[in-house]
């Protein structure tokens, strides 16, 4: 898999400029641009056997809102809030690769350990699971969910990422969100390689 990866950081990973996608799907796979903020989580990840996300750090916050071009002053407290009644909602296999002020910020939850994300440190945390496998990175917790579960979406998937690192574990279908059109453009491109 090419290495590729939406985040707010300067790093070795570089932003795609890219026309904005509303919505591309093909054979085991869909991603679709939607604002968690207004929408809430898509049915179509909800539906997913199990639900992934990489939530945006307090400090990336305001970067990934400019890219989606959002223009309201919503706040990372409102942004914890929404994403908390969401997994309530949902209420099946939720995992997140996030930091611990917003671990803080969400509803108790069933577990936890240090990962790296990108080689910098962060949290698996999960609800409504229970997970013993590999605690490494989040690109090996991807990968060991796609042998446990048939479908994966994920409500914030960037550059989709995660998604392709569970179907590299067995995973059979892939479905992604993002308030930013042109990661949807990124995944299409991505997926039809």
């Amino acid at each position: 898999m090419d290495e590729m990866y939406h985040t707010a950081l300067k790093s070795k990973f570089d932003t795609k400029d890219v026309a904005v996608s509303t919505r591309v799907s093909g054979d085991g796979y869909v991603f679709l641009q939607s604002d968690l903020m207004v929408d809430g989580i898509p049915d179509e990840v909800a539906d997913c056997d199990v639900i992934y996300g990489e939530p945006p750090w307090p400090h990336g916050f305001k970067v990934f809102n400019d890219r989606a071009e959002v223009s309201d002053r919503r706040t990372y407290q409102e942004f914890a809030d929404v994403l908390g009644s969401e997994i309530k909602r949902i209420r099946k296999p939720f995992y997140m690769t996030l930091g611990k002020t917003l671990m803080r910020m969400l509803p108790s939850h069933s577990g936890s350990f240090p990962v790296k994300l990108n080689g910098a440190d962060a949290f698996m945390v999960w609800w409504f699971d229970k997970y013993d496998g590999p605690h490494d990175t989040n690109i090996s917790v991807c990968k060991a969910l796609g042998a446990r579960y048939r479908s994966m979406g994920d409500w914030c998937c960037g550059y989709a990422t995660p998604l392709l690192t569970f179907n590299e574990g067995g995973g059979k279908h892939i479905v992604g969100a993002d308030y930013d059109g042109k990661c949807i453009t990124v995944c299409g491109e991505r997926m039809s390689r």
